[in-house]
């Protein structure tokens, strides 16, 4: 027998493509490209205490999961017409992408699982991972 929960007790995930920049000027070049592609940024931060701005693409802001790889196929799924392109645009402006994913369990965790096709994006951007729980 399937448990049946409410929306509001499975975990919510939140899931990007997080750009990391040395440069401010290299970060900005990439966002104008990244904008002529139709691809949408957020505001680029400089946080004091990191030494690197970034900007993230894709997001998927805290939505109900019970599998990371689901948000990550939504999250991938905004940016697969032109993902190579995008790539390039990281690559050629010296950013450094991360796969940046939050989870709010509250006791309930979600399957944190990367499969197939996910997997091959995130070589692709040739991106580093990182999960925090909350």
């Amino acid at each position: 027998m399937e448990i049946e929960y409410e929306s509001d007790e499975i975990p919510t995930i939140y899931c990007a493509i997080a750009v990391c920049f040395a440069d401010d000027n290299d970060a900005l070049c990439a966002i104008k490209q990244l904008a002529e592609l139709s691809v949408k940024t957020t505001d680029y931060h400089k946080p004091k205490v990191m030494g690197q701005g970034y900007f993230d693409i894709a997001c998927i802001k805290n939505k109900p999961y019970w599998y990371l790889d689901d948000a990550l196929k939504d999250m991938f799924a905004m940016v697969d017409h032109c993902l190579p392109q995008i790539c390039g645009i990281i690559k050629q402006n010296r950013g450094e992408p991360i796969i940046d994913i939050a989870f709010y369990h509250d006791e309930r965790y979600p399957a944190l699982v990367f499969e197939g096709e996910n997997m091959r994006k995130i070589r692709m951007l040739e991106a580093d991972i990182s999960i925090d729980a909350y």
